[in-house]
């Protein structure tokens, strides 16, 4: 269920600014990018998968819940974070939280306007946003962090609503592999 932010209690707000600082805290992972742009960290898959999952959630909790017609799905695997060539076995892994919400108002300018408004919160908060590469969102990074965030829109044939998309994405670790019993059983407790 999504919880609305307008004019929430001071102890609510206390604990939102709780919860996405300890995620950033939990989830520097000196210096590495999402991905692995820099390297894997020495922290571990399970140890970024909370973090993530939470930052997800919080994301999640700021879409105001007038637009939110249902949450399509929720997914939670990890991902493989380099090439093929640089690591043709897929042993750095980086965890990826996603949620997928219809929305009840097509307009394009309104599902703009609270992907911007849900950004502008993150960066009152010390994140930093850019334009998302597909030009339909706004990718959201902190240098004490190695979590990325993205927010993103997602139109829809005639007919059809669209969608409001949320991605976090943990540092890349190094694993033993996607066939291994610790990534199995990271993903089958999603």
């Amino acid at each position: 269920m999504i919880v609305s932010n307008s004019n929430p209690p001071r102890p609510r707000v206390a604990s939102l600014v709780l919860v996405v600082c300890t995620c950033a805290l939990i989830l520097s992972g000196c210096g590495a990018q999402p991905g692995g742009a820099e390297g894997p960290t020495s922290m571990s898959l399970l140890e970024s998968k909370a973090p993530v999952q939470l930052m997800r959630n919080e994301i999640s909790a700021r879409i105001p819940p007038v637009v939110v017609e249902n949450l399509i799905d929720a997914t939670d695997a990890s991902i493989p974070c380099k090439d093929l060539a640089t690591d043709p076995d897929g042993l750095y892994r980086a965890w990826q939280s996603t949620a997928r919400f219809g929305v009840v108002n097509s307009r394009a300018g309104i599902l703009e306007n609270i992907v911007n408004s849900v950004a502008d919160s993150f960066v009152a908060q010390g994140w930093s946003a850019t334009a998302a590469p597909e030009g339909n969102g706004v990718v959201l990074t902190k240098a004490v962090s190695a979590a990325e965030l993205r927010l993103n829109t997602v139109e829809r044939a005639e007919g059809q609503e669209p969608e409001i998309v949320i991605s976090t994405l943990g540092p890349c670790v190094l694993t033993e592999g996607p066939d291994s019993d610790e990534v199995a059983l990271l993903e089958r407790t999603s």
